[in-house]
Formats: structure tokens, sequence, C-alpha cells
């Protein structure tokens, strides 16, 4: 996307918001394949934490 007057080209997600959309992209799409095929969705938190994605310490 072109900044003012054709200045350099500007991200407007910030660095955190870039994470975070990669960091949910795996989840979400085994969340959207387990709703596809009628599985249940909550199936997405053991799978999270089997490949430690978006798992809080402890959990």
């Amino acid at each position: 996307m072109a900044g003012p007057v054709d200045g350099p080209k500007v991200n407007y997600l910030c660095r955190g918001y870039r994470h975070f959309f990669t960091a949910i992209d795996a989840p979400m799409r085994y969340l959207a394949a387990c709703v596809l095929s009628g599985r249940d969705p909550a199936r997405v938190m053991p799978w999270a934490r089997q490949h430690r994605i978006l798992v809080s310490p402890g959990t």
C-alpha cells in the first residue's frame, strides 16, 4: 500500500498483529476443517496443546 504522496509502502498492521495472525493461522485452519467435516470444533484445544500452539503456561 503506498504511503502519503507516493511515499514508501506502509504496513498498517503493527508487528504484534502480524505475529498474532501468523500464530493463529494453523489453529484456525484446523478449527475450520473440524467444522466443515462435522467434528467438534473444541478438538482444536487438545490439538493446539499437542503442537504447543497458543497454549498458556501451565496448561
